[in-house]
């Protein structure tokens, strides 16, 4: 599908002069205030569930998912076999759905993250 939409696109040079009478609207891509504030609020939920869950799984996620470090290296800093890291990775994060679940409208998680549809295009086209 993306091949079929490359083939149809044009590039436009915004110094010359066309013929075509169409307008062309840029888009920035820098959030707009709302983006900004429903991103902040996204990272204090995520901060809050996290402070809330055992610190078993807590701790799992945070040095994994958070801070990127290797499964090995997450065992050997909370002193655990790999196969256990990976087992309270997967329980953490299921609790974590589940936790996230509770704040989701119709569309499930995707509500939590869904941006506005300006940042998804980077130009609009007008007649």
């Amino acid at each position: 599908m993306r091949i079929r939409e490359m083939r149809q696109c044009q590039f436009v040079y915004l110094d010359e002069t066309s013929e075509a009478n169409v307008k062309l609207e840029l888009v920035g891509q820098a959030e707009n205030p709302e983006d900004q504030l429903g991103t902040q609020q996204v990272k204090d939920l995520l901060r809050r569930e996290i402070s809330r869950m055992p610190s078993s799984w807590r701790d799992v996620i945070l040095l994994h998912d958070v801070q990127q470090l290797p499964m090995h290296a997450v065992a050997r800093r909370l002193g655990l076999t790999v196969p256990a890291a990976k087992s309270r990775l997967t329980r953490g994060r299921a609790e974590m759905r589940l936790r996230l679940a509770k704040h989701c409208g119709p569309k499930g998680g995707a509500t939590l993250i869904d941006r506005g549809r300006r940042a998804k295009l980077a130009y609009a086209r007008g007649a």
